[in-house]
């Protein structure tokens, strides 16, 4: 369970975060997060701030990794929790940072059961044609224009 972002500079990307964190100022400063001395980031708003936070790694993007600090027994539970978590941090970026970073995904894996396999296509079905690739808009295009 993890949220990425993905950036040409994730180790800049993480510091703007942190220092928006630490910043005093209630103009540009994130006051709904904490970051610890372990470099647990925390949500400190809401229901949960005990509950669960996120390590940051800058190897491939920008990528917060989701821990429970006790996992619920409640799947319910769980699951308010984690979309609270990926939720938040997800519109934190989107508000404070949204020229840093050209996407952002919210993955959720679970190890219970593995994706279905693809089934082997058919010998006796014809194969469709390809049609022309569309590239897509960035998100900041997207955004932008109408």
């Amino acid at each position: 369970m993890s949220v990425k972002f993905f950036t040409d500079n994730p180790k800049a990307l993480l510091k703007k975060f942190d220092d928006h964190i630490k910043q005093e100022e209630a103009k540009d400063g994130i006051k709904t997060w904490a970051k610890d001395a372990n470099g647990q980031y925390s949500h400190t708003g809401g229901q949960w701030p005990k509950d669960a936070y996120f390590l940051a790694s800058t190897d491939d993007g920008l990528t917060f990794k989701f821990f429970f600090r006790k996992k619920p027994a409640d799947t319910k539970r769980q699951r308010v929790i984690y979309g609270y978590y990926h939720g938040h941090l997800i519109q934190v970026f989107l508000q404070h940072f949204l020229e840093s970073f050209d996407k952002a995904e919210a993955l959720y894996k679970t190890s219970k059961a593995a994706a279905p396999a693809k089934p082997a296509p058919s010998k006796s079905a014809p194969s469709p044609k390809s049609a022309p690739v569309k590239k897509l808009k960035t998100f900041q295009e997207f955004i932008r224009k109408p």
